[in-house]
């Protein structure tokens, strides 16, 4: 469920992308479905669903008995020691790595996106290896911050270096 609730939240921005990124001058009706495969939404789809799995995980396992509680069946259920959750949590956010190079490669923005993006990025990795090697509620609760901080600095930092 946690891997399709993350499709379903990077979709509606990748819309809003294709929305503004298409012509207006088309008749009422028709959609450029071509748009939705243009590298700058591929990105966006792609940093938003990676990006909400730590952000989830980490909730997940702060709340883990009330998941359980209420019938849940989730990925930190079994996990007491927060290691599973962890690795899991730096396992989606490695491929974060590459993909700060993507605009820069692809075109639509600037070299320099790298280094703010890998910056951010590595501090989003550093604390899941942190919450993995102690499995402490408040390390947790750090990358869960931290990734309400990241994706705003990953965005805005796109915006500035776009072109």
């Amino acid at each position: 469920n946690t891997l399709v609730g993350a499709v379903s939240g990077a979709i509606p921005p990748v819309i809003g992308w294709v929305a503004a990124a298409g012509p207006h001058n088309l008749r009422p009706g028709i959609l450029r479905w071509d748009l939705f495969l243009q590298p700058q939404a591929l990105f966006l789809f792609t940093l938003l669903f990676l990006w909400q799995l730590p952000h989830f995980l980490a909730i997940n396992w702060m709340y883990r008995e009330e998941y359980i509680r209420g019938g849940f069946v989730m990925w930190s259920n079994d996990d007491l020691s927060g290691q599973k959750t962890a690795r899991l949590a730096i396992g989606w956010t490695l491929p974060l790595l590459p993909l700060c190079l993507w605009p820069g490669l692809a075109g639509f923005a600037s070299p320099w996106f790298a280094l703010p993006s890998l910056l951010a990025t590595g501090w989003l990795l550093k604390l899941c290896v942190v919450f993995y090697k102690t499995g402490a509620r408040p390390d947790a609760r750090k990358l869960f911050f931290a990734t309400l901080i990241y994706l705003p600095v990953m965005l805005i930092a796109l915006l500035i270096a776009a072109h």
